[in-house]
């Protein structure tokens, strides 16, 4: 029996925490798969505890056992086609996604462009996982000659609301755009008339509602082998050009 079936079958035993656990599992694997139980418990609205037990339910130790067993049956899927290497399955999956980024609103990429332009002072922002890409947006426009800072520390973010200066632009990279304990700080932008860019993988993020304009790029897919991350750094590159060409 794989790990999915024993989670079938075990589904009637669950609580109505650990069904929310059982919701992210169905929804999106992929983040299961490459997120820590602590994040994996804020995306879902469960406890740690809940997560545990949820896996010792089914036969785990714990979580780290669940989610090496959980990668291993995921790989395995790719392989049902003998036929299709690992190589030709993962590059196609990839150039499906990346396609994709042609139904991007091409007068978005160009607002935002026009914003990074303006800006007198750009803070781009990217915490764990999406650390890199801001770090990478900022190696990529201070070579373009654009004043840029990093922040990818929560606290840090935090404390950064005391040093907002006026035409000051704020750009947010968060592959799922759930980024506990900041809702206060991205008020107090908005309130103090700041512009704010989103650009993510989660057409849900519960900051768009903050931002002056936000980016959706989605590879609409549940197979673990995308990495969205990837997805950003593409987009990046896509962002540079189109900068290079307004300036």
């Amino acid at each position: 029996m794989n790990i999915i079936d024993n989670i079938e079958i075990n589904k009637s035993n669950f609580t109505k925490a650990e069904l929310k656990f059982y919701e992210l599992l169905k929804e999106n694997i992929k983040y299961i798969e490459s997120h820590s139980i602590v994040m994996v418990a804020k995306k879902c609205g469960a406890s740690k505890s809940a997560i545990l037990r949820f896996c010792q339910k089914i036969g785990y130790s714990g979580y780290s056992e669940f989610r090496f067993d959980l990668m291993k049956y995921t790989h395995s899927q790719i392989k049902i086609n003998n036929d299709i290497s690992i190589l030709s399955m993962t590059t196609s999956l990839f150039n499906k996604a990346i396609d994709k980024m042609k139904n991007i609103d091409e007068n978005k990429i160009k607002n935002c462009v026009k914003k990074i332009y303006d800006a007198n002072i750009i803070k781009a922002i990217g915490v764990m996982d999406s650390s890199l890409i801001a770090k990478k947006f900022f190696y990529d426009f201070t070579k373009l000659g654009k004043n840029i800072f990093t922040i990818t520390d929560i606290m840090e973010i935090n404390f950064s609301i005391n040093t907002i200066v006026e035409n000051e632009l704020i750009i947010l990279f968060s592959v799922d755009g759930y980024l506990n304990n900041l809702e206060d700080f991205f008020k107090d932008i908005k309130e103090k008339n700041i512009e704010i860019i989103l650009i993510t993988c989660n057409k849900n993020a519960k900051f768009i509602k903050y931002s002056s304009e936000y980016i959706v790029i989605s590879c609409d897919d549940n197979s673990s082998i995308i990495d969205e991350h990837v997805l950003l750094f593409v987009f990046l590159n896509i962002l540079i050009e189109y900068y290079k060409e307004y300036i």
